[in-house]
């Protein structure tokens, strides 16, 4: 795999890495929404999700489409969808797998804080 190919998976990654940008691309899996919507669903100011809007947009994450005076944001490539829904079951087993150390009171070997 080139490094430019690389370096372009850890920009979509970054531009990922936002909890916002998160619920953004949640919301929109069931179809586009105007920022207006998304503002009014995330409860957020316009000029911060607009912020968020623009990172997606320069990763080709989301597309726009303006009608009259409102912008409507769609995910570009239903593969995103799929993304996310692949990291929805990673977190859920690591979810499980914690909270099942933590009951038992063990220490978890990835997150150890003791030195090596």
């Amino acid at each position: 795999m080139s490094e430019a190919i690389r370096k372009y998976k850890a920009e979509v990654f970054q531009a990922l890495a936002h909890p916002t940008r998160v619920a953004i691309i949640e919301l929109l899996h069931d179809g586009e929404l105007s920022v207006g919507e998304l503002c009014q669903k995330l409860s957020l100011e316009p000029a911060n999700v607009s912020k968020h809007l623009t990172i997606l947009r320069s990763k080709s994450i989301l597309s726009a489409r303006k009608v009259a005076n409102s912008v409507f944001y769609s995910i570009r490539d239903p593969a995103i969808s799929q993304v996310f829904l692949l990291l929805r079951g990673f977190c859920v087993t690591h979810v499980a797998e914690m909270s099942r150390m933590v009951e038992n009171d063990e220490p978890a070997a990835a997150t150890s804080l003791s030195p090596s």
